[in-house]
């Protein structure tokens, strides 16, 4: 699938990796408060993002430190946590 736009698809809906993240001891517990956070102040921020409002990822903001430490091989989430939050 092509990304959905030039910078890649940092956004999901299905809710996958949260569950994945709560069974990492290692990610649980920052990923579970930055999971009340963004909970807690989406509607708020003056944007109701609706990939949080569904209770899910938007790393749309994360594009511009990928383009500039080089990690351009990211498309999507997907990508972005299988470097970040697996074990290697």
């Amino acid at each position: 699938m092509a990304p959905v736009n030039f910078w890649g698809d940092y956004h999901t809906t299905d809710g996958k990796w949260w569950s994945m993240l709560a069974q990492d001891e290692r990610l649980a517990e920052l990923w579970g408060e930055a999971k009340k956070l963004t909970d807690a102040n989406n509607a708020h921020a003056g944007y109701d993002n609706p990939s949080i409002a569904a209770g899910d990822f938007d790393f749309s903001d994360t594009v511009e430190a990928t383009w500039i430490f080089n990690m351009n091989d990211f498309n999507n989430v997907d990508d972005f946590f299988q470097v970040f939050a697996t074990k290697h």
